[in-house]
């Protein structure tokens, strides 16, 4: 958790982003499938020793996998944010766009719930009940949910916002910070999975499925990690969801790759190069997992994208952020994925007003 201030109310003019990564004229930066780079062996805090690409063992009898077809990344500028925010929350509404809850600036926390227009200026759809960063958010069914978050301390609220207006949908089981909601469906239930964060002491270990009922909102108990982690980036690739990376119980960060489903329960099946924390996590139809950006253990953002094929269990860099970032909203909807603010430099005081699209 960053520490908060009081609530700024009045919002940044908006400006035009430019970026000198990007491609001259066009506004679209393009990283092939054939992209590749080397990473040195690391060491994992197991002391294992982990490349750059993680094979798994191929068992007797059984068929090769196909050879991997790895992604191509296409970046598209959005219109700025409103003010420049770090530790915000992404989510997708049913029409497709990406909506943000609450952020932090460096100074300050923020209430805004803003809807991301892909053509034109963002729009301020509602306002949390208090200001909040390192919330999880998502929707089921046309209402936004804002899980906890916090400023200085974490909260165990839960927050509804439908049609622009903000009410209280219950609390939490604990108070809750820096963890992930995925859209998933759970039996026959189409809802959100709240995955890691932290109460302010503890790890939190127990993923929640919360649905949406005649009775409200309700939360379920769908599985334990098997180690509590928070910052991970985390997606869900058909009725799987990968989780990588985070921050650990000892104070560093790991470079686990694990992956759970409701048959075969929760495997560790690769290692990042690198350890990181706060990356984004998008997938490519249920085979590809990609991990975007993140703080390394030396405290740089990174730029690098890594693909993870889940068949094969190879681990290859595909691709480059624009910039380096760390600690951003991101959202998947179809094969198209959105990232807004973020932190681009080894600092908690300073973000950026950027906002992308990916073409995934």
């Amino acid at each position: 958790m960053k520490p908060g201030t009081l609530l700024k109310t009045s919002l940044l003019s908006l400006t035009t982003l430019t970026f000198a990564g990007m491609l001259s004229g066009c506004g679209q930066a393009v990283f092939p499938n054939n992209t590749t780079g080397t990473a040195a062996t690391n060491t994992s805090q197991n002391g294992k020793a982990n490349s750059a690409s993680t094979t798994g063992a191929k068992k007797s009898g059984a068929a090769t996998p196909t050879a991997p077809v790895w992604p191509t990344v296409h970046f598209t500028a959005l219109h700025t944010l409103p003010v420049d925010m770090l530790g915000d929350a992404l989510a997708i509404d049913p029409a497709g766009n990406p909506v943000i809850s609450g952020g932090y600036t460096g100074a300050y926390s923020l209430t805004g719930v803003v809807r991301i227009n892909p053509t034109g200026a963002p729009v301020v759809l509602a306002n949390l009940p208090q200001p909040t960063h390192d919330a999880a958010a998502g929707y089921i069914g046309s209402a936004l949910y804002v899980f906890g978050g916090g400023q200085n301390a974490s909260y165990n609220s839960i927050t509804k916002v439908s049609h622009g207006q903000v009410s209280s949908a219950g609390t939490l089981p604990d108070y809750l910070s820096d963890a992930t909601a995925v859209p998933y469906r759970w039996q026959g239930q189409s809802g959100l999975l709240i995955v890691g964060g932290y109460n302010g002491q503890a790890f939190n270990r127990t993923v929640r499925f919360a649905s949406v009922g005649s009775s409200g909102l309700t939360l379920r108990d769908v599985f334990t990690m098997p180690v509590g982690l928070r910052y991970i980036a985390a997606t869900a690739l058909g009725n799987s969801v990968a989780y990588a990376g985070g921050l650990t119980t000892s104070g560093s960060i790991t470079n686990t790759v694990y992956l759970w489903s409701p048959s075969h329960g929760v495997q560790l099946i690769a290692h990042l190069p690198h350890a990181l924390q706060k990356a984004a996590a998008f997938h490519v139809g249920s085979r590809y997992l990609l991990v975007a950006g993140g703080l390394l253990a030396n405290g740089q953002p990174s730029t690098t994208i890594y693909g993870i094929d889940l068949v094969t269990k190879q681990v290859k860099v595909i691709g480059q952020l624009p910039s380096p970032l760390a600690d951003m909203g991101y959202a998947q909807s179809g094969n198209t994925g959105y990232i807004t603010g973020g932190e681009p430099t080894a600092s908690y005081t300073q973000a950026t007003n950027a906002a992308w699209k990916l073409s995934l």
